[in-house]
């Protein structure tokens, strides 16, 4: 028996605050017996095996301090709000655990600092803040409940898998949702970057973008307004070649925000010099990391795979410099093109056009991972999910 539960007891025991035993799991003692038995007002009490009587346990009544009940209380409280948390309760069940723990109004809570309080405030805030979601990817929308505020992402895969595709389609599925988005393409340029938003909804092919020679111009001119739009809505601007982490900062704060896409690490640079890629590397990922929790904004960071995890899916030992990566995000993402030989029914698949895919949700600070198959279209550039064993 720990010296917070013979606390709690000692006091209980002796009639005292058995208000706040109502609302203590029993099972978050290393006696849930006896908890139930003072409970139920009995007179012998189970303690492991035996029976015994209130007498043998005049002992721990002699704890009287209201100071070290009151710690002892909250430090239950918290264990058990947090369990309930992790079970997935309802917050107005939370809620009422932590007012009854406070003993104060609501309005009193949310103004008080305290660890319980906070952990309180930003589970209420996770429930009124934006619902942004993976675009075309509700698998991954229910691993992680959508893209959050304060994260760092690192989406990585070797090169010309689509990444960069993958992380626009992202982008533009968060712009299309409502949210304000800055995207830093560092490998391409600005009209590219459209382009491939009339690709992707169809307002032209791939190969129409590339040659300039396009067989609807009616098509084209709707794309085109489009583009207009997101422009003239302010919500999605794009930065081409601005790489300077300082220079990347000073933007998100000047523009608030709630997704920031940076493609990719090996292309950002700094004010400082570095002894080698490792340090830059860890200096990067370690201020992202800063700046998502600052500013208050979601970030997506686009990494390369080594090349020794060459057609092998990769895992996160994989990421080029893994170290600082996969310890400064909050969620790694791995991409990993499928051939043939990797999938049970390959017939299932249209290979001239269908790219099948394979994301790995590696690392999820505050949640479960998990891996599902996806399609990826060149010609689109689209990644949609599709049922698939491998």
């Amino acid at each position: 028996m720990t010296e917070n539960e013979e606390i709690l007891l000692g006091f209980w025991l002796r009639g005292e605050k058995l208000d706040d035993i109502k609302h203590i799991n029993s099972e978050d003692f290393s006696d849930p017996s006896l908890v139930n038995d003072i409970k139920s007002g009995k007179d012998m009490l189970t303690i492991g095996s035996e029976r015994r009587c209130l007498g043998e346990l005049s002992r721990i009544t002699l704890y009287n301090s209201e100071t070290l009940y009151k710690l002892a209380f909250a430090k239950f409280m918290e264990t058990q709000i947090r369990r309930r948390i992790s079970e997935k309760a309802s917050l107005d069940e939370i809620y009422d655990e932590i007012s009854y723990l406070k003993g104060i109004s609501l309005d009193d809570i949310k103004e008080a600092e305290d660890p319980a309080v906070a952990l309180l405030n930003e589970l209420n805030e996770r429930s009124k803040r934006e619902k942004i979601k993976w675009d075309k990817l509700p698998t991954l929308n229910n691993y992680t409940l959508g893209i959050k505020r304060k994260e760092l992402t690192a989406i990585a895969a070797r090169p010309s898998v689509g990444k960069s595709a993958f992380a626009l389609q992202i982008a533009y599925g968060a712009w299309k949702q409502g949210a304000k988005v800055l995207y830093f393409p560092l490998e391409m340029s600005t009209e590219q970057s459209f382009a491939r938003v009339l690709v992707m909804n169809k307002y032209a092919t791939a190969k129409e973008v590339q040659s300039g020679e396009f067989r609807d111009n009616f098509k084209l001119q709707i794309g085109i307004d489009h583009i207009d739009e997101m422009y003239k809505s302010k919500r999605f601007k794009v930065y081409e070649g601005e790489g300077l982490i300082e220079h990347i900062e000073a933007v998100i704060k000047r523009e608030k925000p709630f997704l920031v896409v940076i493609d990719q690490l090996t292309q950002m640079r700094a004010k400082v010099s570095f002894k080698d890629i490792r340090a830059k590397f860890s200096y990067m990922t370690s201020n992202l990391k800063r700046i998502a929790l600052q500013e208050n904004v979601a970030i997506l960071l686009l990494c390369q795979i080594n090349r020794d995890a060459d057609n092998t899916k990769p895992t996160m030992a994989n990421l080029k410099e893994s170290g600082s990566i996969e310890e400064d995000s909050d969620n790694v993402i791995l991409l990993h093109r499928l051939f043939a030989d990797d999938i049970k029914h390959p017939e299932n698949y249209d290979w001239s056009k269908e790219r099948p895919m394979f994301l790995n949700l590696a690392k999820q600070r505050d949640g479960e991972t998990g891996e599902f198959v996806m399609v990826f279209s060149p010609s689109t550039f689209e990644f949609t999910e599709r049922a698939e064993t491998i």
